[in-house]
């Protein structure tokens, strides 16, 4: 699975080339939203200076989408992924790629790189209440247990 970071770039390797059949392959990437099935078409750049062994590409994401040149807009979540070769620098359609039939499949998870802010609880009661369940309750009706004790964790 890829894993995106929101509002960054992310350094992807895929191993592309054992499937290739054009020279000089232009690749494609479409990203396909799992809840809403909305594509986001890419075109990115292979970066890998050893493409034989696996090809590397820089996904941009951010609130500025420039799909021609690397640069995709997608929201938190689950996306399916399709990677076509191509010749053509400026097509983001996949019907019109030189292979319609993609290359490499799989899923992706955008996650946003926002730092979510948690509350922590702090217990400040250090006793602890002991419960006699075979004792006749003293309180109302219906809680069958007495307490016989209390003690200090501290001190």
């Amino acid at each position: 699975m890829i894993r995106l970071q929101r509002d960054s770039t992310t350094t992807i390797a895929l191993s592309l080339s054992e499937k290739t059949t054009i020279v000089s392959p232009v690749y494609l990437f479409v990203f396909t939203n799992d809840s809403q099935n909305v594509t986001y078409p890419v075109i990115l750049a292979d970066t890998s200076t050893t493409k034989g062994r696996f090809n590397s590409f820089d996904v941009v994401e951010s609130d500025t989408s420039d799909p021609v040149n690397g640069v995709v807009t997608l929201t938190t979540g689950y996306y399916n992924y399709e990677v076509y070769e191509q010749t053509s620098p400026t097509n983001l359609d996949p019907t019109l790629s030189d292979n319609t039939t993609a290359l490499e499949t799989g899923k992706t998870r955008v996650v946003d790189n926002t730092i979510q802010d948690y509350t922590d609880y702090t217990n400040t009661d250090q006793s602890v209440t002991f419960y006699d369940p075979n004792l006749t309750p003293s309180g109302p009706v219906g809680i069958g247990l007495q307490v016989i004790g209390t003690t200090n964790l501290i001190g």
